[in-house]
C-alpha cells in the first residue's frame, strides 16, 4: 500500500479520554507507512474561549482530496451537537470514508465504533446486587448536557436493574453534566442530612461525578463503601487515585483507538469496512464497592507513572518558559525562520511546515470559516531529512490550493508519523495553518507551545508586512510619501468636524472594542445620536448654521471624551462613539456633560442657539464585541431616549 493520509478530528487535544484514543490510534500507525494528522477544531462558532472558533477552520482543511480516511471522536461533540448537527458541519466528508467514535453519524460513508453500554451495566448491577446486597441503587446522570452518550448510560442502566429484578426509581436519578462542580452543588440542593439519602447506593454515569459524591457522602459523615456504594464509569487517572478507589466501568478508549486505526488501514488496503463495530467494555472492581482492588499492581504502577508525570511536567513547564523567552526576540517572519530550529528542538518537534493563505481572513464567531483556493508554503524545516526552506522573500509565491492538498509536494506531508495541525490566527484574522510532527504524544503540552507558535506567527507576519509597505513607500519621494499620508488620512476622516468618518469608525471602533474587552477595561460603551432639530436649524438660519452646529457636536463630544476614545461623524447630523472602561450605568453622568459642553461650546462658536444632542447606548464585554449589533443596540436606545425627551417636553 502506498503511503496514506488519515485525519483525526477532536474536539478538545487535551481531555484524557481523546488522549487515550489518539495514542491507540498512534500506536497502531507508529511503524506503518502512513501520515497521520491529528487536529483539534473545538466545536463551530465556539463560545468556550474569546477566539476558539477559530480551530474549527481546520476542519475544512482535513477535508483536502488529499486526505484518504477520516476519523472523529464524535463522543465529545455530541456533548453539545446532536449527531444531526455534526453531521451537517462534516457534509464536506462525504466523498471520504470514516469512522464515528462513541456515536453514531447520519453521515454518507461513515461506520462507526460504540461501546456496549447494556451489557456491562448489566454485569455490574449483578455483581452490586449479588456480592455488595444492593437493593436501592441511584443512578448519577448527566442529562444537563443533554448528550447521547448520558442518555444511552441511563437507559443501560434502567434495564439494568430490570434484568436483576430491581426497581427504577425516578427519585433516586440525580441530574447533573459530568463535573465534579454541578453534581456537587446538585447533591447539597437536594440532600441536607444524612437521613435525607434513601439508597444504598450510587451508580455514576462518569468518574467526576462519583467522586463528587464520595466527597459529598464524607461531609455528611456517610463512609464509603461502609454506609453508601459508590462506583462511576470511565476508569480515568483519578478514579484509581481516590480514596477509596473507585470501582469504575473501563471504556477501552486506548484499545477503541487502536481498533479505528485497524479498521481504516484494512479498508485502505481494499478490506471491507463494517458499518458497526461494537466495544467491549470491563469493570475495575475496588474498594468504592467494598472490593479489593483487582488491579492494585497497575493503581501501583499509575503512582509512579502520575509521579513521573509531575516530573515531566516541570520539564515541560521550562520549555514553554524558554520557547516565551525566545518568542520575545522574534519580530518578522525571517526572525521566525531563524529561531524555528531552536524552537522546535525545545518542544520535542521534529519538522514543521507553515503554511500561509493568500491573504487573511477576517472571520467572526457567527460567521462561517471559508478555506480559501490559494495558500503558499512559507517555512518548511524537515531535521528527519535535514531540509530547510525559506520562501517568504520570494519574488513570486508557488500558490497550491489548500482543498486538494495540505501541503505542496515536497516532502513534509509525505512523510510517515504523526503530526499535530495547527491554525494560524490571532484574534478574529486567520492567516494560515501550521503541520508539526511531534514525538511524544504530550498534547496538553503542544496545546500550549503550539498556540504561543501561532501567535508569533501571526504577529510576525503583520510587523514584516508593515516593513514591506514602509520599504516600498520609502521609495517614493517626500512629496509623494506626503501625499499618500495625506490621502490615508483624508480616506478615515471626515472633512467637515476633522474627525472620524464612517470608514474610521468601523475599522477603529471595532479594533478598540475587541482589545479593550481582552484586556483590562473589560467593557465599555457603544455610543450613537443625532443633531437635536438639523432640519429646523436649516430651514431658520440657513445650511451654513446648520453645518456649524454639526461642527459645534463634533468639538463637543472630542471635549467631552479622551483622546484615546473613538468619536465619529458616521454621516448627515448622526455621531458614534466607542468608549472602553465603562458601563451603561454612567450614561446619565456621560450626557449631563455633553449637555454642558453644548452649552459652552455653542456660546464659543457663536451659535445664535444652544445646539443638543441625544443619544443611546449599548455595553459590551468579552462575549458581545461585534461593532454592528452593538450600533443596532445603542440605535434602539436613541429611540427610546427620544420618547423620553418628547414627553418630557410635552409635560
Amino acid at each position: 500500500m502506498t503511503r496514506k493520509h488519515i485525519a483525526v478530528l477532536v474536539d478538545r487535544l487535551h481531555a484524557e479520554y481523546t488522549i487515550q484514543i489518539i495514542s491507540g490510534i498512534h500506536e497502531f500507525f507508529k511503524n506503518k507507512d502512513v501520515c497521520l494528522l491529528v487536529a483539534q477544531v473545538n466545536l463551530p462558532h465556539s463560545s468556550k474561549g474569546y477566539f476558539d472558533y477559530q480551530y474549527w477552520g481546520i476542519s475544512k482543511l482535513l477535508a483536502a482530496d488529499s486526505i484518504d480516511f477520516a476519523i472523529f471522536i464524535s463522543g465529545s461533540f455530541c456533548n453539545y451537537l446532536s449527531p444531526e448537527e455534526l453531521s451537517e458541519y462534516l457534509k464536506a466528508y462525504e466523498s471520504k470514508k470514516t469512522i464515528s467514535m462513541g456515536i453514531k453519524l447520519p453521515l454518507k460513508n461513515s461506520s462507526y465504533i460504540k461501546a456496549d453500554c447494556k451489557s456491562i451495566f448489566n454485569e455490574l448491577i449483578k455483581h452490586l446486587k449479588e456480592k455488595h446486597g444492593c437493593k436501592n441503587i441511584a443512578f448519577v446522570s448527566a442529562n444537563l448536557t443533554k448528550s447521547i452518550e448520558s442518555a444511552e448510560r441511563e437507559e443501560a442502566f434502567k434495564e439494568a436493574l430490570k434484568n436483576n429484578g430491581l426497581v427504577f426509581n425516578p427519585d433516586f436519578v440525580i441530574d447533573s453534566n459530568f463535573s465534579v462542580e454541578l453534581t456537587r452543588e446538585v447533591l447539597e440542593e437536594r440532600f441536607r442530612s444524612k437521613d435525607d439519602i434513601k439508597f444504598d447506593c450510587v451508580v455514576s454515569a462518569n468518574d467526576l461525578m462519583a467522586l463528587a459524591c464520595v466527597d459529598f457522602f464524607h461531609s455528611l459523615g456517610i463512609s464509603v463503601p461502609e454506609d453508601i456504594v459508590v462506583t462511576g464509569f470511565d476508569d480515568a487517572y483519578i478514579a484509581k487515585m481516590a480514596i477509596p478507589p473507585l470501582t469504575t466501568i473501563n471504556q477501552e478508549t486506548y484499545n477503541q483507538g487502536w481498533k479505528a486505526a485497524e479498521l481504516a488501514y484494512n479498508y485502505l488496503e481494499g478490506k471491507e469496512l463494517p458499518h458497526y463495530t461494537p466495544v467491549n467494555l470491563s469493570i475495575k472492581y475496588r474498594q468504592s464497592c467494598g472490593c479489593t482492588c483487582e488491579d492494585e499492581e497497575h493503581i501501583s504502577e499509575s503512582a509512579e507513572s502520575i509521579q513521573m508525570e509531575y516530573v515531566d511536567l516541570t520539564v515541560r513547564l521550562s520549555k514553554v518558559y524558554r520557547t516565551l523567552d525566545i518568542v520575545q526576540n522574534i519580530h518578522t517572519i525571517d526572525d521566525i525562520y531563524n529561531a524555528l530550529p531552536t524552537m522546535i528542538d525545545i518542544a520535542d518537534i521534529r519538522g514543521i511546515g507553515i503554511c500561509l493563505y493568500d491573504e487573511p481572513i477576517r472571520t467572526t464567531k457567527e460567521e462561517e470559516f471559508e478555506l480559501p483556493d490559494k495558500a503558499y508554503l512559507t517555512i518548511l524545516i524537515d531535521n528527519d531529512i535535514n531540509l530547510s526552506i525559506n520562501n517568504y522573500n520570494k519574488n513570486q509565491k508557488d500558490y497550491f490550493n489548500p482543498h486538494e492538498s495540505l501541503i505542496p509536494d515536497i516532502n513534509m506531508e509525505n512523510g510517515n508519523g504523526t503530526y499535530i495541525v495547527q491554525p494560524i490566527f490571532y484574534g478574529e484574522v486567520s492567516y494560515g495553518y501550521m503541520l508539526c510532527k511531534i514525538t511524544k504524544l504530550s498534547f496538553y503540552f503542544y496545546s500550549v507551545v503550539l498556540k504561543i507558535f501561532a501567535n508569533t506567527i501571526s504577529q510576525a507576519y503583520d510587523y514584516s508586512l508593515k516593513i514591506n509597505e514602509n520599504s516600498m513607500l520609502s521609495e517614493l519621494n517626500d512629496i509623494l510619501a506626503h501625499d499618500n499620508t495625506t490621502l490615508a488620512e483624508i480616506s478615515r476622516i471626515d472633512e467637515l468636524t476633522k474627525i472620524y468618518n464612517r470608514r474610521g469608525f468601523l475599522t477603529e471602533g471595532q479594533h478598540k472594542i475587541t482589545t479593550s474587552a481582552l484586556g483590562k477595561e473589560g467593557k465599555g460603551l457603544v455610543i450613537f445620536g443625532d443633531l437635536d432639530g438639523l432640519k429646523s436649524i436649516n430651514d431658520t438660519y440657513g445650511h451654513e448654521i446648520g453645518d456649524l452646529a454639526i461642527k459645534t457636536i463634533a468639538d463637543v463630544l472630542k471635549r467631552s471624551f479622551r483622546s484615546s476614545d473613538i468619536v465619529a461623524r458616521l454621516s448627515g447630523d448622526e455621531f458614534a462613539m466607542v468608549i472602553p472602561g465603562v458601563g451603561l450605568s454612567q450614561m446619565p453622568e456621560i450626557r449631563n456633560k455633553i449637555q454642558k459642553n453644548c452649552e459652552i461650546i455653542s456660546k464659543e462658536n457663536n451659535l445664535p442657539f444652544i445646539a443638543s444632542a441625544s443619544f443611546g447606548a449599548a455595553e459590551y464585554s468579552e462575549s458581545n464585541t461585534l461593532l454592528k449589533n452593538l450600533l443596532s443596540k445603542a440605535d434602539s436606545d436613541l429611540y427610546e431616549q427620544k420618547k423620553l425627551k418628547h414627553a418630557a417636553k410635552k409635560s
